[in-house]
């Protein structure tokens, strides 16, 4: 994305061109004049009677003055244009070079209450692992195209994404997550494959005989935030926590078929399948069994730039924000833009420069309000 050249930047290189050429015009415009006022001074000192010796040698020196001035003039006027040259084509290229500014990314326009697939989509086009995965052939698919090319040049509508994802009430307020994955059900499997990882849970006995083993693909690996004890929520720990055993003893021993009886057992989970991009859901919206409601989560939790599981490395570069209680919010996206490697805020239609840049120091990102958290693999 490129712009004009600044004006501060253009005013400078503009002062700087002519401030010699105009320096070395004055004193060639000055030098006559003053070696006038001084031929007169010293015509009218050879005229009158006290006509000596110091007046001769004054007007030597007045000549050989000018003669000096006119010659600094001359050299500082021509020094003056190689200079106007020699930043005229200095400024030539950094225009060419691409030095200016970065331009702000295009929000989208709310429909009345589409901030949560504003803020998905917003996502989605800083993904570009699916960009070239977009069937020609699939009308969904061109729908994001579309929108993706659009965002490039200018704020854009989502009338035609909500009319090919059958979103007809856009009055309804929706959950985000749900959003994304109706969009990666409904997209190619092609470019929807690029989220999909696949998990192994696997339970065995005591005497390691195999209960149970199932793979199942997923999109969003959910974390809870409830049921830990840390004083501060670790979203690296909780995350390690998937893969953790699990034992099974007492009265919560299992059957095995090939012991013919409940026994102790262990199970596990891996991750057999490591997707390009690792989607985190904080589970915010949640029931307790207490008091047999639903609740909204507003609990502060330690994101990290990267999380690490095995030799697989993943980077964050979006997070989907909501605001709000139980009946009613807002959703917003923080997203890392891979031109300028600046977070921006996208509110809908508005764009903004996180002021304070998320991992900007050492400590990790805290958030009260991160709903899903997008990490890229690392080639």
């Amino acid at each position: 994305m490129t712009g004009a050249l600044p004006a501060s930047q253009g005013l400078l290189l503009r002062g700087c061109r002519w401030i010699l050429l105009d320096l070395g015009r004055t004193l060639y415009v000055t030098a006559p004049c003053c070696s006038r006022l001084l031929s007169s001074t010293f015509q009218a000192s050879r005229s009158s009677s006290r006509t000596s010796l110091l007046t001769d040698t004054c007007a030597v020196r007045g000549a050989a003055l000018w003669r000096r001035l006119r010659s600094v003039s001359t050299f500082l006027w021509g020094y003056g244009a190689a200079l106007r040259r020699r930043l005229q084509s200095v400024s030539t290229f950094l225009w060419g070079y691409g030095a200016q500014p970065h331009r702000l990314p295009h929000g989208l326009h709310n429909q009345g209450a589409t901030c949560y697939l504003n803020s998905v989509l917003q996502v989605l086009v800083m993904t570009t692992e699916i960009h070239d995965r977009l069937d020609h052939d699939s009308q969904t698919d061109q729908q994001l195209k579309q929108i993706f090319e659009e965002l490039k040049r200018k704020t854009c509508t989502t009338e035609t994404i909500t009319a090919a994802f059958g979103i007809t009430n856009v009055h309804e307020q929706r959950d985000a997550p749900e959003c994304l994955e109706m969009i990666l059900n409904k997209i190619s499997r092609r470019a929807s494959e690029v989220f999909q990882g696949e998990l192994t849970h696997t339970t065995e006995c005591s005497k390691g005989h195999s209960i149970n083993e199932e793979t199942n693909p997923f999109w969003t690996l959910p974390l809870s935030l409830q049921d830990t004890h840390d004083t501060t929520y670790s979203v690296e720990r909780s995350f390690e926590r998937i893969f953790q055993q699990k034992s099974f003893s007492g009265d919560n021993m299992v059957y095995c078929n090939e012991c013919e009886e409940k026994t102790e057992a262990t199970s596990g989970c891996e991750m057999v399948k490591y997707p390009q991009i690792l989607t985190l859901l904080f589970k915010r919206f949640d029931f307790d069994y207490r008091t047999m409601s639903y609740f909204k989560s507003h609990r502060c939790v330690d994101v990290p730039r990267t999380l690490q599981r095995k030799d697989k490395e993943y980077k964050l570069y979006g997070m989907v924000h909501h605001n709000g209680s139980l009946t009613g919010g807002h959703y917003t996206a923080t997203i890392l833009c891979s031109e300028d490697k600046t977070w921006y805020e996208f509110n809908d239609a508005h764009v903004s420069k996180v002021k304070r840049q998320p991992f900007a120091e050492t400590s990790p990102y805290k958030s009260q309000t991160a709903y899903l958290l997008m990490y890229r693999g690392a080639e």
